[in-house]
């Protein structure tokens, strides 16, 4: 393997083969450059000299999509879609907006959603059965397939909410921590949200079972918006197993705190706050003494910076900011806005794309978040919304390069039934509101 002085590398430089720090760590593969701030990173943590096998290339001379030997035979059947376009999108034209040419923190808070009545409420019980028709019994079967490859989804969700509880207790106990089989069941799990990520994303975990475990709870969530956002970023696969492995663990560090700090149902004393800002460095520290890659270490020691330099530890920004800690950052936030905590209630998500649309003082990477709104839409999957035909819906899928106009399944009145899939960009399905969480209680008692 041929050794290259990091500082003798010209900027934008691609290498025909993988880049490696060590023997065992991978830094780049084929399809990425080695940039200025990558260079001054290296320098900075002292790695002077990398090592690849290949021979060194301009941009010009690279192919459009090079190809790496990482991919499997499984996890190339279903390839990531190559024509998303994130600068397409204008968030300031989402929320209903100016042009804004500063910072987007001074945009203002975005006009509510019109407040449209029901056209029927949803009554307490169901109506009266009508005549069921063959029409009606293929889709009620069809119905019932569904419910029970969803139940089965969950199944399999909670099945790895238990491991990462395992792997917290295991730690917390015995200090074990084991990076190759924490990769190799985080591999099994990004194959697991590549192939049911709609359904996934309307899981949202109940109070009750947050407060069982929130650290497991909030990092099992965050790790699926991770993996759904990576996917949507066209990371590599070894890329998007080592993020699933940062992220399932970036809490990690908190269990060597007290736990009065994180299982409160009051906020925090600033001398407390000050003790949980710890915690991305002890998780950090847990991860080196384990050998654990790099960037997954820091990946949870960054998971709190921002960009604008507001976060902590180390309170850096920008580019120094790794794309690991980038991801789950946005991840991490959005999760916890949309999840019930011990000393509030939930948002509803369509509230928590809001915030972190308006992006307050540019504090998380703007393509992060578009990638986001690309995956979940302004009306994420799984949220509760009302059509301009009065119809109640839930919404189940996204439409390409359509953000306010996601597929919806219109729910039966008087059930919490599911029937016809449509989609919203019509103005007889077109999205009139958000259902709040009243409304939302109403339609799962119903069932």
């Amino acid at each position: 393997m041929n050794s290259y002085s990091v500082s003798a590398i010209a900027n934008n430089t691609y290498f025909t083969s993988n880049v490696f720090l060590d023997e065992t760590f991978q830094l780049l593969d084929p399809s990425v450059p080695l940039t200025e701030s990558m260079k001054k990173a290296l320098i900075e943590w002292d790695f002077k000299v990398v090592y690849s096998d290949g021979s060194q290339k301009t941009e010009k001379n690279m192919p459009v999509q090079p190809q790496t030997a990482t991919s499997t035979p499984q996890e190339e059947k279903k390839p990531v879609p190559q024509n998303v376009s994130y600068e397409s999108i204008d968030i300031n034209d989402l929320l209903g907006l100016p042009q804004q040419s500063s910072s987007l923190g001074e945009v203002p808070p975005p006009p509510p959603v019109p407040d449209v009545p029901f056209v029927d409420d949803i009554p307490e019980t169901p109506a009266a059965a009508a005549p069921v028709t063959a029409a009606k019994e293929e889709h009620n079967t069809v119905s019932k397939q569904d419910a029970a490859n969803s139940e089965k989804i969950r199944e399999t969700y909670d099945e790895y909410l238990e491991y990462v509880n395992d792997v917290y207790t295991r730690y917390a106990t015995h200090k074990e921590l084991n990076f190759q089989e924490i990769a190799d069941k985080s591999k099994q799990l990004v194959l697991f949200v590549r192939d049911n990520q709609n359904s996934l994303l309307r899981i949202i975990p109940s109070e009750k079972e947050r407060k069982k475990n929130f650290l497991v709870s909030h990092s099992m969530r965050s790790t699926v918006l991770a993996i759904t956002i990576g996917t949507a970023l066209h990371l590599q696969p070894h890329k998007l197993v080592n993020l699933a492995v940062a992220c399932i663990l970036h809490e990690i560090g908190q269990i060597r705190l007290p736990p009065q700090l994180y299982m409160t149902d009051r906020l925090l004393t600033a001398p407390e706050k000050t003790q949980m800002t710890k915690h991305p460095i002890i998780g950090y520290n847990i991860l080196k003494e384990h050998n654990f890659p790099l960037e997954v270490q820091l990946g949870v020691l960054d998971h709190h910076e921002r960009e604008n330099g507001s976060g902590y530890p180390r309170k850096i920004a920008g580019d120094k900011i790794t794309s690991f800690a980038k991801i789950i950052s946005v991840a991490c936030s959005f999760e916890a806005i949309s999840a019930p905590r011990l000393f509030r209630e939930e948002r509803s998500t369509y509230e928590a794309m809001v915030e972190m649309m308006q992006n307050h003082d540019k504090a998380y990477d703007e393509t992060v978040i578009k990638a986001l709104l690309k995956c979940l839409s302004l009306f994420p999957i799984g949220a509760y919304v009302q059509l301009a035909d009065g119809n109640i819906a839930q919404v189940v899928d996204v439409i390409a390069n359509e953000p306010k106009h996601p597929k919806v399944q219109i729910i039966e009145k008087g059930t919490n039934a599911l029937a016809d899939i449509v989609e919203t960009n019509t103005a007889e399905h077109r999205i009139v509101r958000v259902l709040n969480k009243k409304e939302i209680a109403k339609i799962k008692k119903a069932n």
